[in-house]
């Protein structure tokens, strides 16, 4: 597929210096991505996570589509987001409302499993439990119980045909980050797709969540973490620049920096920041921008000393009655956002794996057969410093940390006292 033409001033910040690269290839582009950059996040997320399905996990597959009695059903939705296609979907039909079946699910869960179909709807697979929407709903993906995640060849999980935390959360955490964007404005620096709507049994925890993921259709590419062992390799070499030099300030620091930013935004603490639910957004040049998105808002804490002091407080109450109490103690659990890297030539159609040495949990460290000469700095040290470095810059006070602990990679940071942070 061609591309326009495309001719870009890029700059890379590495060790003090700034680099700066001419693109004019489109060619060498398209043999990295698809010009339509929604196809290409999609192309990454299948190839990830269904790649025992082979060409199959590609193709457009039809979500079964009932009609279930109104009185039986909830719905919680943010007002003022979503498109149109998005209300007729969940919006209520005379005494009806629509409802969303996962083919895959073979557990009793479902409370409407065995109503009649009505209809079907094109979709494509995504992460676990999500399907991509297609046609006037292109924007938007539906998660959905089922005890099959991975589909026809994935394992069974029957905890994942249960939707107790998207039930509880997604909408209600969603809507309070996009009060926060709306009331202070977007940052340069992190952005959250947002679960916008919720349709869920009135008694039981089931149902299926839509994610507003019109951000990644907005012309710039979004690159899922877990491919970055994949695609990474490429995309360094097209701005003939260091893998580990590249990443390491374009992924690890900035990663670092989002999850302090996101912290001193929210008063909110991401508990399962793993690869899957960081995505790395870059321009149409194939150079990131230095922006972050996170998804998956039922994984995150209040923080005590944060949150409260950000005003906060009643939301850390409609957490307590959810039997979610607020934490004190900051994690920014470091292994789960490089976890596989130095193993991702397994998957994938794309050969390719992360040093050891840069993804290690230990302190930076060189082997005999290292090709990147002496200095090297793994991606863990730059992340955990970005973190650390972040917030007290932000903050404008010290913060004290204990070191890592190499069998968690956790850090503990404490505030003996906070004032209100002022962050974009």
């Amino acid at each position: 597929m061609m591309f326009g033409h495309l001719f870009f001033a890029s700059k890379l910040w590495a060790q003090n210096k700034c680099i700066y690269t001419l693109i004019n290839r489109p060619q060498e582009i398209a043999q990295i991505v698809r010009e339509d950059a929604f196809e290409q996040w999609g192309i990454w997320e299948r190839t990830l996570n269904h790649y025992d399905h082979g060409q199959r996990g590609h193709e457009i597959i039809m979500l079964t589509r009932l009609h279930v009695p109104l009185n039986e059903t909830r719905i919680e939705y943010i007002p003022g987001m979503g498109t149109p296609a998005l209300w007729r979907l969940i919006g209520p039909q005379q005494q009806t409302r629509p409802w969303l079946n996962n083919m895959y699910d073979n557990t009793n869960e479902n409370p409407f499993r065995d109503y009649p179909r009505s209809s079907a709807m094109p979709a494509q697979m995504s992460a676990s439990r999500s399907m991509i929407l297609q046609g006037e709903l292109r924007g938007y993906t539906v998660k959905m119980g089922t005890d099959r995640p991975a589909g026809d060849y994935g394992g069974v999980q029957p905890k994942k045909a249960i939707m107790t935390e998207e039930v509880k959360l997604a909408v209600r955490r969603s809507r309070f980050i996009h009060e926060i964007d709306t009331k202070i404005g977007e940052s340069p620096h992190l952005a959250v797709l947002k679960d916008v709507a919720l349709v869920a049994h009135h008694e039981r925890p089931y149902g299926y969540v839509i994610r507003d993921n019109r951000l990644l259709d907005s012309g710039n590419y979004y690159i899922p973490a877990f491919s970055i062992p994949f695609v990474g390799h490429a995309i360094a070499a097209l701005h003939k620049a260091d893998l580990g030099e590249f990443w390491g300030l374009h992924y690890a620091k900035a990663l670092g920096r989002a999850k302090a930013l996101f912290l001193l935004r929210y008063g909110l603490q991401l508990t399962n920041p793993n690869t899957q639910n960081i995505l790395v957004e870059v321009d149409r040049n194939l150079m990131p921008t230095g922006r972050i998105v996170f998804r998956d808002m039922t994984d995150t804490d209040y923080i005590v000393g944060v949150s409260d002091r950000l005003g906060f407080h009643e939301e850390m109450i409609k957490d307590e009655r959810e039997a979610m109490p607020p934490v004190s103690e900051l994690k920014p659990y470091t292994s789960l956002s490089f976890a596989g890297f130095n193993d991702g030539g397994s998957r994938g159609d794309r050969p390719g794996a992360v040093p050891t040495e840069l993804v290690n949990l230990r302190p930076a460290y060189m082997s005999e057969n290292s090709t990147y000469g002496q200095g090297v700095v793994s991606w863990i040290e730059l992340h955990n410093n970005a973190y650390i470095e972040t917030l007290s810059q932000e903050l404008g006070v010290p913060v004290e940390h204990t070191p890592l602990r190499q069998a968690t990679s956790r850090m503990a940071v404490t505030y003996e006292s906070l004032k209100t942070p002022q962050v974009q």
